[in-house]
């Protein structure tokens, strides 16, 4: 993990286009993750209600 914040923490601090890219990507990456995880979770749960109730 610490290595992986180290390009952001220096972006702030050059102000280089690709650090800001990268953090920007890596930000999108996990909510995009985060989104599909929580969707998936409520699908599952609903398919699992639906299977029980027949």
């Amino acid at each position: 993990m610490v290595v992986g914040l180290a390009p952001w923490d220096r972006g702030s601090v050059k102000g280089g286009e690709a650090y800001m890219s990268w953090s920007e990507m890596a930000a999108i990456v996990l909510a995009l993750t985060a989104l599909a995880r929580l969707l998936y979770e409520i699908f599952r749960d609903q398919r699992g209600r639906g299977e029980k109730e027949r």
